[in-house]
Parts: structure tokens; C-alpha cells; sequence
């Protein structure tokens, strides 16, 4: 090697002392303690013409040569692509290659005969001095330059002295980056992944609704959904408490383990305890011979649903907080408590915060219940579910009873304007009796006036309540599907009858979803 390559390296200009100088193409092995000796305090090179072209300290020049001269592959390591830096056994940094000033940016003379413990005082290449052990960093920050490097450091033994270490890097920068990149659309897909997944088990769950209201509902689901604490769903009778709760279980990882529903309402008091945490052989006179396992236990690494949780009796209460703090059961006849892997929903209907007033309910179990809640909107606040139920529920009845019902705009606009106190299975068994006889008129008439209906919540609202917007939409979808059940399907003379454009009939159409599944032909 050259001595203008270690000057090269070590470039710092400064002022030429003529005594100081040595020949421009003087090689690192020519040089000898006795040339070194000869030289001042710098040692400076001059080009052809004369002029300064380097200088160089005395002691590193000496260092260096003999560090150099050590090592036959210099310039083999110099042509690597990685970049190299080797360090002494006290960390002196007597070596670094090309490809180290290209990949950090830095100049050599800012590092070399330097001590890599005030370069790089917190560096792997720092700590092997200590360990002597190889180690690797596969993204390794440089914050100086905010760059990452893959590196890998090896010990250097001259027989079995140590002699320093040495740190191969490549920079790994724009693949970290891509990294992050594909770690972030993966998140990305995952969670997209997650909602396609939910909507594909709500359509077959056979969950209708187009009213945001609800769907918020469904979206909070599918995401407490992928956790296991305890959620509480509330609302009226036949909102479709029961039908949340399976959603919840179809979304949740538990999915391919048992949901077990439990009515706390339709089991007597005294035989609660049995049916939820079960008994052994011999526990009571009438015990069945081998025991029985309880709701907890069938439901065990699965879901259970707790269904009308508010007319469960104060001491069961108590016993279900135990369950849920402690995850056991304490089965009647046996010693020891049984551990289960239980994930709790729970329905109610009942104002849980008056009951807990009047002391029929724990607040700490309603505490513990209440993590999460749902509440489901009633059907008088969804109108445009109205219209999507009544069609589901008389194609379903048509089907089951062999019937052709059809039913006229005046009745979609009726039952929409219905308080429905028994929400979604009040409209189902009103469908159902209408089909049964095939009398359109018991919809009409069958139920009561809206403006006529008890209590003084729908004394002064006998229309349907909810954002303009949506109620227009809902009954444009009506007038459509109207149109369209006169017209027998047929598109050219649902347009001529509602004075639309071809154009804007298709549009509309399109909106609403009505160019598929058979509502339209040509």
C-alpha cells in the first residue's frame, strides 16, 4: 500500500514544512523507525509541482504503518462492497475500508486511529471488546447519519491473544424501509381481512340492516369480538339480542368451540345453580348417577350467553362475580373448584342502573359485566330495515307455506310507520299471519294506528324517527320496489311509471341494490 493511501484517508490540509517531507510514492513497507525518527511532529506530502497535498502526524503515521503492514489482504478488503472497520485490542481503530466511507458518509480521518469507545461508545463493536464474542444486528440504527446497517462482528485472535475486533456491514436501509412498508399493508390487509370475514358471517348469520346505526353496532362487535372480555348487549324484546351474541362468538377465535345460551328468566331459582355450574354423583337425593356437567363446563374454551342477566337471583349473582374474577366453578358435591375457560356475554333489557338503586342487582357484577357494551337500536329507529325484513321475511313465509304474497307500496309505507314495541319478532309474526291467511289487509288492519297507539312516547311521534336523509332513502327503495313488484320486473314500465329516465332509474336502482337477484329484467 502506497503511503498516499493511508494520506488519503487521513486527509487534513494544513500548512507544508519543508523539513518534514517524504517522498510522493514512498510505500508503507520502506518505511522504517529510523525515517519516522527522522520527521518532526507532522509528516506532510507534496505532489509534482511542489505543493502540499497531505499531512500526517508522526505517531499515527507510525501506527499505522505497522498495523498495515500486518496484513497482506489490506487491499483485498478494500475492493469489498460491505463496509469494515477493525479496532485493536484496546479499540483503536487502525483500519476501515472504502465502502464504510461510502455507506456512513464519514470521513476516515475523523475515525481512524481513533478509539472506538468515544466513536461509537454504546456500538456492538464497543461491547465485543468485552464480550469477544461475534455478535449480529440484522437493522441496526446509526442515528448519526439515520441510516440502518445489517452488521456482524467477529473477535480477532492472534493465536490465543486477543487482538481486536472486526465489524462487516451492509446498508440495509431501503429494505428496513420496504420492511416497515410490508408490515404496514400487512396490518392493512389483516384488518381488512377482518371486516371481509365479518361481513361474510353476517350475511350468513342472515343480520339485515342498512341503517348506519345498526352497522356501527356490528363493526364494535367484530372488534370486541377478537378479545375475551365480558360484553354486555342491551335492548328492547326482539331487537336480536340472542342473534349479536352468536356474531360476536362466529367472529371471535373461539368460534370452533361451543356458544351455550342460557335464559336466566325461564330457569326457577332453585334450580339455577345445577343447570350453570352442575353437580356430582350422590350430591342431593334425585342426582342423576354419574353427575352432571354445567353450562360453564359444556361452555368451557368457548362462549357463554347469559341471556336476561337482570332476573338472575342476588345469590347467584354473587356466585357468577366469583366466576368471573376467579375462573372456577364450585360444582355442587364437589371438594375442589373447577378451572374453565369461559368468554361471558351477557342481555339484558332491564335498567340495570335502577335495579342496582333498588338493590336487586350487584353493581360490582354489572361493573364487571359492563366492560364492553352494545346497545342494539329498536326497529321504530332503523326504518329502512323495516323494508329489507318485511322482503326477507315474505320470501322466507312464501316459500315455507307454499304462497305467491305480494305486498302493496301503502303497506311497506304502514309498516314503516309502526312503533313495532316487539321490534324484529313482532314484524315476523305479523308477516308470517298475513301469509298464512294471504290476506294483505291484517297489515293494514291488523295492527294498530300509529297515531293512535298507547303511552305517551308515540303519542306525539307517529312517524318514524331518524335522520331526512335516510328516512327519504328508505322510502325511495320502497317506491322503487313497488314499481318494480306492479311492473312484474319489468324495468321499462317501472321507469314510465315513476317518470324517471332510463339513466336515473338505473342509478337509483344501482343505489339501493335492486339490479340483482331477480327484482329486475329487461
Amino acid at each position: 500500500m502506497l503511503l498516499r493511501d493511508i494520506a488519503e484517508k487521513l486527509w487534513d490540509p494544513g500548512r507544508v514544512d519543508p523539513e518534514s517531507v517524504l517522498p510522493e510514492n514512498l510505500h508503507v513497507h520502506e518505511i522504517t523507525r529510523d525515517l519516522l525518527a527522522s520527521c518532526k511532529e507532522m509528516v506532510y506530502l507534496l505532489d509534482r509541482d511542489g505543493a502540499c497535498g497531505y499531512r500526517i502526524r508522526r505517531e499515527l503515521l507510525e501506527y499505522l504503518s505497522f498495523q498495515q503492514r500486518k496484513d497482506m489482504f489490506t487491499q483485498l478488503l478494500d475492493s469489498v462492497r460491505d463496509g469494515i472497520i477493525a479496532v485493536d485490542a484496546a479499540g483503536r481503530v487502525f483500519y476501515l475500508n472504502q465502502a464504510y466511507t461510502d455507506i456512513l458518509n464519514v470521513k476516515p480521518y475523523k475515525i481512524i486511529g481513533k478509539y472506538i469507545q468515544q466513536v461509537e461508545p454504546d456500538s456492538l463493536l464497543t461491547r465485543a471488546l468485552t464480550t469477544r464474542k461475534p455478535a449480529e444486528s440484522p437493522a441496526k440504527r446509526i442515528a448519526s447519519v439515520n441510516k440502518y446497517v445489517s452488521l456482524r462482528i467477529f473477535p480477532l485472535f492472534s493465536g490465543e491473544v486477543f487482538a481486536g475486533t472486526v465489524s462487516i456491514f451492509q446498508d440495509v436501509t431501503e429494505l428496513h424501509a420496504l420492511d416497515r412498508e410490508v408490515k404496514k399493508m400487512t396490518s392493512i390487509v389483516g384488518e381488512y381481512s377482518d371486516q371481509l370475514n365479518s361481513l361474510t358471517t353476517v350475511r350468513n348469520m342472515g343480520i339485515l340492516t342498512q341503517e348506519r346505526t345498526y352497522l356501527n353496532v356490528l363493526d364494535q362487535a367484530a372488534v370486541v369480538a377478537r378479545t375475551d372480555v365480558p360484553v354486555l348487549i342491551r335492548g328492547e324484546n326482539g331487537v336480536g339480542k340472542e342473534v349479536l351474541a352468536n356474531y360476536i362468538h362466529q367472529c371471535s377465535g373461539r368460534k370452533g368451540a361451543p356458544l351455550i345460551t342460557v335464559n336466566c328468566a325461564a330457569i326457577p331459582a332453585e334450580l339455577l345453580e345445577s343447570e350453570l355450574f352442575g353437580y356430582e354423583e350422590g350430591a342431593f337425593t334425585g342426582a342423576l348417577k354419574g353427575g352432571k356437567k354445567g353450562k360453564f363446563e359444556l361452555a368451557d374454551k368457548g362462549t357463554i350467553f347469559l341471556d336476561e342477566i337482570g332476573d338472575m337471583p342476588l345469590t347467584m349473582q354473587s356466585k357468577l362475580l366469583r366466576v368471573i374474577q376467579q375462573g372456577e366453578i364450585e360444582k355442587l358435591g364437589r371438594q375442589r373448584n373447577l378451572r374453565v375457560d369461559v368468554r361471558i356475554l351477557a342481555a339484558t333489557n332491564q335498567p340495570l342502573e335502577q335495579m342496582i338503586a333498588e338493590k336487586s342487582f350487584r353493581q360490582d357484577l354489572f361493573f364487571r359485566l359492563n366492560v364492553f357494551t352494545l346497545q342494539i337500536p329498536p326497529l321504530r329507529e332503523r326504518p329502512g330495515d323495516v323494508v329489507l325484513l318485511t322482503d326477507y321475511f315474505l320470501k322466507h313465509f312464501n316459500h315455507k307455506y307454499g304462497k305467491d304474497m305480494r305486498l302493496s307500496s301503502g303497506v311497506y309505507l304502514h309498516l314503516q310507520q309502526q312503533r313495532w314495541p316487539g321490534n324484529t319478532r313482532e314484524l315476523q309474526g305479523c308477516i308470517e299471519r298475513a301469509v298464512i291467511l294471504e290476506d294483505e289487509s291484517l297489515l293494514l288492519h291488523g295492527l294498530p294506528d300509529p297515531q293512535r297507539q298507547a303511552g305517551p312516547e308515540t303519542a306525539d311521534a307517529p312517524l318514524p324517527r331518524g335522520p331526512l336523509r335516510e328516512l327519504l332513502r328508505a322510502y325511495e327503495r320502497l317506491l322503487l320496489q313497488q314499481a318494480l313488484a306492479d311492473a312484474a320486473g319489468k324495468r321499462g314500465k317501472a321507469m314510465e311509471q315513476l317518470g324517471l329516465s332510463r339513466r336515473t332509474f338505473y342509478r337509483k336502482c344501482a343505489e339501493h341494490g335492486l339490479l340483482g337477484g331477480g327484482e329486475c329484467q329487461k
